[in-house]
């Protein structure tokens, strides 16, 4: 049984570390800028019916890939995620389904039931994972320092909060 589900770890614990280390690296660029645009003394920004909302949105999604983006290429190139035209198990180099833009990619090491083995080390995945918990922290922090500080931490229907 522990074959057909990827060996002894199962797939959902091997995805998490990659995915994690991904995302935190997209929220470290995705952070001070929706900060720095969204928050500051024209607060038209934080209104999602409004465009201004969905264009900062989408710059902010901009500047997250564009953070994540190097952390993304060495996933891939240590087996600790697929990129984007890996071909999958079930499919050969001489299968239909790999004909046109995937045909004759070598599947070495992809074989059925056999999980992509790390070519990173533990120390290497520490230190990206460290790097990627202090980026968005010292994103952020740095984003909040360019604010005001009366406006620092507040948002729409704050102070309709505190009055209960």
């Amino acid at each position: 049984m522990k074959d057909m589900l990827g060996g002894r770890t199962p797939a959902p614990s091997r995805s998490f570390i990659p995915e994690w280390l991904s995302m935190n690296m997209m929220a470290a660029g995705m952070f001070p800028t929706m900060a720095l645009l969204m928050m500051g003394r024209d607060m038209r920004a934080m209104d999602p019916p409004r465009a201004l909302f969905w264009a900062v949105m989408s710059v902010g999604v901009i500047v997250g890939f564009t953070t994540a983006y190097p952390v993304n290429v060495w996933l891939v190139a240590r087996n600790m995620k697929h990129g984007l035209m890996t071909v999958r198990a079930h499919a050969t180099a001489d299968s239909p389904k790999a004909e046109g833009a995937m045909a004759g990619h070598s599947m070495a090491g992809h074989a059925m039931g056999s999980p992509m083995r790390w070519t990173a080390t533990r120390p290497q995945i520490a230190a990206v994972a460290l790097v990627t918990v202090v980026a968005p922290c010292s994103a952020s922090s740095c984003a909040a320092d360019g604010q005001p500080a009366a406006e620092r931490g507040r948002h729409p229907g704050s102070d309709q909060c505190r009055r209960g």
